[in-house]
C-alpha cells in the first residue's frame, strides 16, 4: 500500500539560538548564586577562587550541581545543532575538502559530547577528585573549539563568516594558553602550600601568588568559552528545525504506515 503522511506540523523548533544563550545565562546565574553563598559561609576567599570551588561545599554545591548539569544539556543541544548545520552545508554546498569536512564534523560532535559530559561530571564530582574531572573538561573543550574553528574555516566562503572564524581562532588560543598556565601555576602553588584548606587560600599562605595566577586564568578560560558559545547565537539565528515524524505501524488500517 502507498505510504501516506498525516498531521504534518512544521517549524515547531524556531529560534534555536536560545540554547547557547541559555547555556551562557545559566553559567552567569550559577556564579551569581553560588559565589555570594560561598563568601558568606567563608568557604572561599573573595579574590579569584577557582570556578569549581564555588560548588565544593554545601549548600552552594547543590545549586552549582543543578544549574551546571542543566547547562550541560543546553551545551549538548547547541553542539548537535552545530553538527547538523555543518552536515547540511556538506550536503548542499560545493566547496573544497567536503569529504574531509564531513569526517571532521563527526569527530567534532563526539568531542562536543565529551565536553558536555565533562561539564556534568565536574559539577557533580566531589572536591577530592575535581582535578581529574576538570582536566578532562578543559581538554575536551579546547579540542572541540579547535575543531569547530577548523570547520568554520573549511566551509568558508561557501558558508559562514570570516570575522567570526577569526574570533574563534583567537578564543581557541586564549583557551589553550589559559589552560596551560592554570595547571602549571596550580601545580606550583600546591607544591608549596602550607595551609589546611585550599578552598580558602589567603595571601598569608605559601603559594598564594601562584594560586592567584592559576585561578585568574581559570576565569579567563571560562570567559573565553562563554564568548565562544555567544558566537553560536549569531550562527544559529537563521536556523530552525521542523518537528520530526513518528512512524507507526498499523496492521488493521488501510495503510501500512502512518506518519504522525
Amino acid at each position: 500500500m502507498e505510504e501516506v503522511g498525516f498531521c504534518k506540523t512544521a517549524c515547531l523548533y524556531q529560534r534555536v539560538y536560545i540554547y547557547p544563550l541559555l547555556f551562557v545565562l545559566l553559567i552567569i546565574i550559577t556564579i551569581a548564586i553560588t559565589f555570594p553563598i560561598a563568601l558568606y559561609k567563608q568557604h572561599v576567599y573573595f579574590l579569584f577562587p577557582y570556578f569549581t570551588d564555588l560548588g565544593a561545599r554545601y549548600p552552594e554545591g547543590s545549586y552549582f550541581a543543578t544549574l551546571m548539569t542543566t547547562s550541560s544539556l543546553f551545551a549538548l543541544i547547541s553542539v548537535y545543532i552545530r553538527y547538523r548545520k555543518i552536515r547540511f552545508v556538506c550536503d548542499n554546498a560545493e566547496f573544497k575538502e567536503k569529504e574531509w569536512t564531513y569526517c571532521l564534523n563527526q569527530v567534532s560532535f563526539l568531542l562536543g559530547f565529551f565536553m558536555a559530559l565533562g561539564i556534568a561530571i565536574v559539577s557533580n564530582s566531589p572536591y577530592t577528585s575535581i582535578y581529574i574531572a576538570g582536566l578532562f573538561l578543559s581538554v575536551s573543550s579546547i579540542l572541540y573549539i579547535t575543531f569547530d574553528a577548523l570547520l568554520s574555516h573549511l566551509i568558508y566562503p561557501a558558508f559562514g563568516n570570516k570575522k567570526i572564524t577569526l574570533v574563534k581562532v583567537i578564543l581557541d588560543l586564549i583557551c589553550i594558553i589559559s589552560c596551560i598556565i592554570k595547571y602549571i601555576f596550580g601545580a606550583m602553588a600546591l607544591s608549596i602550600f602550607n595551609g589546611y584548606n585550599t578552598l580558602h587560600w589567603t595571601p598569608n599562605m605559601d603559594g598564594y601568588f601562584y594560586h592567584l595566577i592559576a585561578a585568574l586564568f581559570d576565569w579567563i578560560f571560562i570567559l573565553a568559552a562563554m564568548v565562544f558559545f555567544i558566537l553560536y547565537i549569531f550562527d544559529f539565528y537563521n536556523i530552525h528545525f521542523e518537528e520530526p515524524f513518528l512512524v507507526a505501524k498499523c496492521e488493521s488500517c488501510s495503510i501500512k504506515r502512518v506518519y504522525i
